[in-house]
């Protein structure tokens, strides 16, 4: 019983195990049989498409000497198709193409090498250009700073240089590059800076000449001269820097265009001017009345006489251009009365003299 139970064991045993080799064994031999199937079909569809792709290149052939033979038939003329071409002529037509591409980067960078170089030969003449404008700016301020050269030529002749540079470069880039539009907008600005230089110089100048034109006046006030007519003549002195006072005014509004905004403040300065004169002029004259007055009715014939022809000479000298609105009403009375006391109190002036006097008075 026990043999057989081993026996049976052990055969089953190698039983299973040799079942389970046999299937391994059996799985691998299947395996290579299918490869070697797939392998041998693969080689056989190359077979079929190779003898394909010669079908077609014999009647690819075929076609374009048909074509060929057409196209001669027809003479230089036909249009018969080109689109089947060899390859020798595909390789020339490829190379070709080459040559051309070649030929092309050669041409642009060609061009670009003389542009680059246009370019470099521009900026140097620009430069130069520049140089040769900086020397003459120098060369210009050395003359004003040895003193050959006053400020306003000096400053002229900046400008005139600087105008005359920018438009050398004008010249070499053209008028219609875009360097050029900004040089021209340059000189543009320069003119309205030169303009605004020109003017402060101007009205410094007037405002200069206007002092010392005050000053001189001044001192011949001071100075006894006998052929000094302002000479301690407080009512000469004034007319005359009034005089002094408008002619400034009226150089500075020659400065500015008629009816803009600084011409018309300039004209109103002056209204202003005038009218503080007449108010002054009224005043003065007044106050000159009542103090002939007064030293009339103290003096003696021989001092009323001499104080008659002091005022008419005073009065001839300063007072025959002014209207009788500006010196007052009372002063003309004084006029009046003045020409009265002169034929009572001068019986032995000369006649002539006396009629000037009277003349004078009559024109009030």
């Amino acid at each position: 019983m026990k043999g057989f139970k081993d026996g049976w064991n052990t055969q089953t045993y190698i039983e299973r195990e040799g079942y389970s080799r046999d299937y391994v064994r059996n799985y691998s031999r299947n395996h290579d049989a299918d490869i070697l199937e797939l392998q041998n079909k693969q080689n056989e569809w190359l077979k079929k498409y190779q003898e394909v792709q010669k079908q077609q290149a014999e009647s690819l052939q075929k076609v374009r000497k048909a074509n060929e033979a057409l196209a001669g038939g027809k003479g230089s003329n036909s249009t018969a198709s080109e689109d089947y071409k060899s390859e020798a002529e595909r390789k020339a037509e490829q190379a070709e193409a080459r040559k051309a591409a070649v030929a092309a980067r050669k041409a642009e960078a060609e061009r670009k090498r003389q542009e680059a170089q246009k370019n470099k030969d521009l900026k140097a003449a620009v430069k130069a250009q520049q140089a040769i404008t900086d020397a003459e700016l120098v060369e210009n301020y050395r003359r004003y700073a040895d003193e050959n050269l006053s400020y306003k030529d000096f400053m002229r002749q900046q400008y005139d240089i600087k105008q005359q540079g920018l438009d050398e470069q004008i010249k070499l880039y053209g008028k219609d590059a875009d360097e050029a539009q900004a040089l021209m907008k340059k000189k543009t600005e320069l003119e309205q800076q030169y303009q605004q230089q020109k003017l402060r110089y101007d009205e410094d100048e007037i405002q200069r000449e206007h002092a010392v034109k005050a000053i001189d006046l001044q001192m011949m006030y001071e100075k006894k001269d006998m052929n000094n007519d302002l000479y301690h003549d407080d009512i000469a002195l004034a007319e005359a820097m009034y005089n002094n006072d408008i002619d400034m005014l009226k150089k500075r509004q020659s400065l500015y265009k008629k009816d803009s905004q600084e011409w018309l403040d300039i004209d109103a300065e002056i209204s202003q001017r005038q009218r503080e004169q007449d108010l002054d002029r009224t005043q003065r004259y007044n106050d000159l009345l009542e103090r002939y007055k007064e030293e009339w009715a103290a003096k003696d014939i021989k001092e009323q006489e001499r104080i008659t022809l002091k005022g008419l000479d005073l009065l001839h000298k300063n007072v025959r251009k002014i209207q009788p609105p500006a010196v007052g009403n009372d002063l003309v009375v004084f006029c009046h009365l003045l020409q009265f006391l002169l034929y009572l109190c001068t019986p032995d002036l000369h006649l002539g003299q006396r009629d000037r006097f009277v003349e004078e008075l009559q024109g009030f």
